[in-house]
């Protein structure tokens, strides 16, 4: 079995300092960043809309639908902000919630697996374990990611576990599965009504779902 290391049994109290050191304001700016130019992105789109502004605009968007995963991996971290709370909510409603996220369930797990990475114990062992793969198969699964079929399962999986709730009686099962899809349907509401005020309300489909089925996984 292989040996439960501790950041303080690699490096030193100085090394561990300067890496757990948050600079706030940069994450900010990375975040602001991010949906600035998915707003851009959606804006070209808009004014000139074409074939080519299009999938431009999805490469884009998905791309930075990415990065705002990565950052809400960070918040899972408590990496993003040196206040949890305020760490947490960005984090949440930013980055994880837009995108059908949720660090609540996705923290414990996913320090499990760097706690256990490759070991038996490794939540995600089973994502890892079929590679090294062949190119006949990285290419099915680029296939897969870019005409939705991954985004379709990953969303379906994601309902699935909400909706299959389980609570004492009816109302509690209904709370349940409001406190886990509420954030994702407000801020969705948020982003839809955004766009639908300053652009039209296809552009909420085309440019923030189409991206997330496609380039985002």
């Amino acid at each position: 079995m292989a040996k439960d290391y501790k950041p303080q049994d690699l490096l030193s109290k100085e090394q561990l300092k300067i890496i757990r050191k948050k600079r706030d304001w940069i994450n900010v700016v990375s975040i602001s960043m991010n949906w600035l130019q998915i707003l851009a992105a959606m804006a070209l789109f808009f004014y000139f809309p074409n074939v080519l502004t299009f999938l431009l605009s999805v490469i884009v968007i998905g791309s930075r639908q990415f990065a705002l995963a990565v950052l809400a991996h960070d918040g899972a971290h408590n990496l993003l902000f040196s206040n949890e709370k305020i760490n947490d909510f960005v984090s949440q409603w930013f980055c994880a919630f837009p995108l059908f996220s949720d660090n609540r369930p996705y923290r414990p797990y996913h320090l499990a697996h760097h706690r256990f990475t490759e070991s038996e114990n490794d939540p995600d062992l089973s994502l890892s374990a079929p590679f090294p793969i062949t190119k006949a198969s990285f290419r099915r699964k680029v296939i897969r990611d870019l005409t939705g079929q991954t985004g379709f399962r990953r969303y379906s999986i994601a309902l699935k576990l909400i909706f299959s709730s389980e609570a004492d009686n009816f109302a509690g099962r209904i709370k349940k599965i409001s406190d886990k899809i509420g954030g994702f349907f407000i801020s969705n509401l948020v982003i839809f009504s955004l766009i639908t005020i300053f652009s039209h309300w296809s552009i909420y489909f085309l440019l923030w779902w189409i991206p997330a089925f496609t380039y985002y996984s």
